[in-house]
């Protein structure tokens, strides 16, 4: 009786053993597809920049400049997609220049400055 006890708890460890085994397999399955993915995505080239000429209509009102990633960008009022693909936009009704306060800025980032 004793023979048969132990056998019975050995193989309830082997079966939590390897039931263990299948969740990390499966879950190191998953984490894979994961990165796969992410990796397939970064490997992709970036689109490149359509060279177009710059709108006559569009007058920076300021310059953003941050020295220490050697970041100069016109600064242009609204927030459109064309304005951000030229540098900088404040977004409307932020900007109160006979009061101290915050300003909100919204920019696309098309490389790595650092």
């Amino acid at each position: 009786m004793e023979d048969q006890n132990i056998s019975y708890q050995q193989d309830k460890i082997i079966d939590k053993f390897n039931k263990g085994r299948e969740d990390t397999a499966t879950s190191f399955n998953k984490t894979l597809e994961r990165y796969t993915h992410v990796n397939n995505l970064l490997d992709k080239p970036p689109p490149s920049p359509q060279l177009t000429q710059f709108p006559q209509e569009l007058q920076a009102i300021a310059i953003l400049e941050i020295p220490t990633i050697q970041l100069v960008l016109p600064v242009f009022e609204g927030f459109t997609e064309e304005i951000l693909s030229y540098g900088v936009g404040i977004m409307n009704n932020s900007l109160d220049l006979e009061n101290n306060g915050n300003t909100a800025l919204a920019a696309h980032r098309g490389f790595n400055y650092l």
